[in-house]
């Protein structure tokens, strides 16, 4: 296998960093250097050394945060997403780093607040984008709004948080409320589909793998994923005709027992009450 030449790992090295070559030619000297280490290495001292993440201060900060009277949800919602970008350089107490795991294991500890909690205050802060939110109404109005309408634009959250505002409307009644304007929606010629909705149980590690999915980027609900996997599921072709194939083993079963249902009342219909002895 040929060898790159040196200018070319640098400038990979340097597509993949996001820095501009131009800032970093190598010298004469280091472009006959052999071995790939020492190339990789020349490289990496072109570039200066990142800001390193101050796990100590982020902590005693989140620290500070729950001992607050006032309501910090936000702040620690805030806080939350600082804390899983600075992730690589986190040292976990308790094991290896598992983002979704002990990350929140780890705030957990920090601040006293339950992992549920937590990745709640995470989402709905990640997912609200500050230059809409208001504090004219509460943190669990915005997380009402964001729940239910998770690809809307900004400028319809910040409708929503006025309608609010205006009527004084509780967080139920808020939910009622946009729940009933997408029904209205859907009749005047919006999604026509019908939906159903059923509660399933699932195993925790099917349930943490589909919180950690809604955290994704674009953020979501669990629900949604959820629900979004297991259409998928049912589109596949395997999965039609094993449908199909389902609903003509109950097909069977039905006239089966109809049938022998229709036997056992035939033997007994005796509108005359002759006797069959």
């Amino acid at each position: 296998m040929d060898e790159k030449p040196f200018d070319d790992l640098t400038i990979e090295a340097d597509r993949y960093a996001g820095v501009d070559t131009a800032v970093c030619e190598p010298s004469a000297e280091l472009a006959d250097v052999a071995g790939l280490d020492e190339r990789l290495e020349a490289v990496r001292d072109c570039h200066p050394e990142e800001p390193k993440f101050d796990q100590e201060r982020w902590a005693e900060r989140g620290g500070e945060l729950a001992k607050q009277d006032n309501d910090v949800r936000w702040q620690i919602g805030e806080w939350l997403i600082e804390g899983r970008l600075g992730l690589p350089f986190i040292e976990f107490p308790d094991g290896p780093n598992l983002p979704g795991i002990n990350f929140y294991s780890y705030a957990s500890d920090i601040t006293g607040l339950a992992v549920g909690t937590l990745k709640d205050l995470a989402s709905t802060a990640d997912r609200f984008d500050p230059s809409a939110r208001t504090d004219k109404v509460t943190w669990s109005h915005h997380r009402v709004i964001i729940n239910e309408l998770p690809d809307e634009p900004k400028e319809e959250l910040q409708k929503w948080l006025k309608t609010a505002e205006d009527e004084h409307l509780t967080t139920r009644e808020l939910q009622k409320a946009i729940r009933g304007k997408q029904k209205e929606g859907e009749g005047k010629g919006g999604d026509k589909r019908l939906y159903k909705t059923f509660r399933v149980k699932v195993l925790l590690e099917v349930y943490e793998t589909l919180d950690d999915l809604s955290n994704g980027d674009p953020p979501t609900s669990l629900q949604k994923v959820a629900a979004d996997i297991l259409t998928d599921h049912c589109k596949d072709e395997s999965v039609q005709i094993m449908r199909e194939w389902a609903k003509k083993q109950w097909a069977t079963r039905v006239h089966d027992a109809r049938s022998k249902n229709g036997i056992k009342v035939a033997r007994n219909y005796n509108p005359l009450r002759l006797d069959r002895s």
